[in-house]
């Protein structure tokens, strides 16, 4: 008994987002590094429009997916690619009106991925509320929300530790913000624990195991929190995050790895000149200002000039548009010069930093546990995808298709450099056998070494575009893209 209890423990699996308590890697995974179609490719299978992540217990692989106001959830033979059963849930997402806001077009209902243990397999859904089924597709629960509003809808996804499930909600109402944690077994709700601090992040908590007790780390609008898992009680907290986090804390030890990038908001390096020059196809006359007359619907607030204008990431639509002139008419005489655009800007950029770093958590006895800043750095951040911390290193991949190597001690950069696929990325990078795997919105996967050489052994284009962050069980590599679930072995 005690051998067959030590097979099936989640760090065996690859049961959540990211794997084992989000890590991005897995002991004694040794999947390939050289992928292609002819030998490396053991089965492809459609599964449907879906951003959801694979995950994996025993010989199974479940996934989301959405269609026709229905998502679904798959239960996938990891031999075969064989689709074992499917249960469908309706969906009545975000509709517009007083507190809802569209999805972002960039997500789905099937975005959130599931989490699993010996005895379930749990989904959520922004609208479908909380649902257990056993290993074989029977439904032993489910809960349901309060509708609340979210910013683009909701992206955290559950995880669960120890047949407990954690469930991040933080809403664009502040006072309904919240971390539960439901009982596996029954769907009790155990504790529910407000946040009234953060309004907008997308995170996955993470566990870190301590002397004291295990801790369950999220971050938030601004914070990055630790809370009792037995409680709920918030057990220390640092302050001076970003204000939008999507990515989640990694443990290591009693060490976390955090990106915290501001999603409306600026790296330091932001280019003046690129944005201006995106500004400047308002102009009509064509005197070098902006005039007020020539502020019209449509005008965006460059968020991140260096990307492609059609990238919801260049920046929002300023509604009305006079807001507009009411944020960078410094002197209000009517025109925006590019002095006082710079001027603007660089103000709103002191107030709106954002940072990579890592954290120890110092503990006394009879104490309060402080969280302290190991180092810090404000340049090249990832925006959607989650940092790697991989041997004495962090990795990282950037929009355009730049991967970032810093020294995990001391922050120091190592390396920047393209890949081999430029465009945007979503999906996390992951590692295993010394290689990291990175996966670009466009479809295209690079396999890269971790020594000093940083060589590209492999690219591969995978037909869709890729969301789903990679998993890995054994020999095994699982791709998943908006048409179809790959399996390389």
């Amino acid at each position: 008994m005690l051998l067959l209890a030590s097979t099936l423990h989640a760090d065996n699996y690859w049961s959540r987002f990211r794997g084992p308590n989000g890590t991005g890697m897995i002991e004694g995974g040794k999947p390939p590094v050289h992928l292609n179609d002819d030998t490396g490719l053991k089965w492809k299978v459609p599964v449907g429009l879906g951003h959801s992540s694979p995950i994996i217990w025993g010989e199974r692989i479940f996934l989301t997916s959405f269609e026709n106001e229905t998502l679904f959830i798959h239960a996938i033979s990891k031999k075969d690619g064989t689709i074992e059963w499917s249960r469908k849930r309706s969906y009545e997402g975000p509709k517009k009106g007083p507190g809802f806001e569209d999805l972002h077009e960039d997500t789905n209902p099937a975005a959130m991925t599931l989490c699993a243990d010996d005895q379930r397999v749990y989904a959520y859904g922004l609208s479908i509320g909380l649902t257990s089924y056993d290993h074989s597709g029977n439904e032993i629960w489910h809960h349901d929300f309060k509708r609340t509003p979210f910013l683009y809808g909701t992206g955290g996804s559950p995880m669960v530790h120890d047949g407990t499930v954690f469930l991040l909600r933080d809403s664009l109402k502040k006072a309904n913000s919240m971390l539960y944690a439901f009982d596996g077994k029954t769907g009790k709700v155990i504790w529910k624990t407000r946040r009234p601090f953060s309004n907008i992040s997308y995170c996955t908590p993470s566990v870190l195991e301590t002397p004291d007790g295990d801790e369950i780390v999220t971050l938030g609008a601004g914070r990055l929190s630790g809370y009792s898992a037995e409680t709920g009680k918030e057990v220390w907290s640092l302050d001076g995050m970003g204000k939008s986090s999507i990515n989640l804390p990694v443990v290591r030890d009693e060490e976390l790895f955090i990106n915290a990038k501001i999603m409306l908001g600026f790296e330091v390096d932001y280019n003046h000149e690129k944005a201006w020059e995106y500004i400047l196809s308002f102009d009509k006359n064509e005197n070098g200002v902006i005039e007020e007359k020539e502020i019209t619907q449509g005008i965006r607030m460059p968020q991140r000039p260096d990307l492609p204008l059609s990238s919801p990431g260049f920046g929002y639509v300023m509604r009305p548009p006079t807001r507009f002139k009411s944020e960078f008419d410094l002197n209000n005489d009517g025109k925006i010069p590019f002095e006082e655009f710079v001027s603007k800007i660089d103000s709103m950029t002191r107030k709106m930093q954002a940072a990579q770093g890592r954290v120890q958590i110092v503990r006394k006895k009879g104490q309060t546990p402080t969280p302290e800043l190991l180092w810090s750095e404000r340049r090249y951040l990832p925006e959607i995808p989650t940092i790697l911390p991989y041997g004495e290193r962090v990795y990282a991949v950037l929009n355009g298709g730049f991967f970032v190597v810093r020294d995990a001690n001391t922050g120091k950069l190592i390396e920047k450099d393209r890949l081999n696929a430029s465009g945007m990325y979503a999906a996390s990078p992951v590692a295993a056998n010394n290689h990291i795997y990175f996966a670009s919105r466009r479809g295209v996967v690079t396999v890269m070494k971790t020594d000093d050489s940083f060589e590209k052994v492999s690219t591969i284009q995978l037909d869709g575009e890729i969301y789903a962050t990679p998993a890995i069980q054994d020999n095994l590599i699982f791709f998943r893209t908006t048409k179809w679930l790959y399996a390389f072995q």
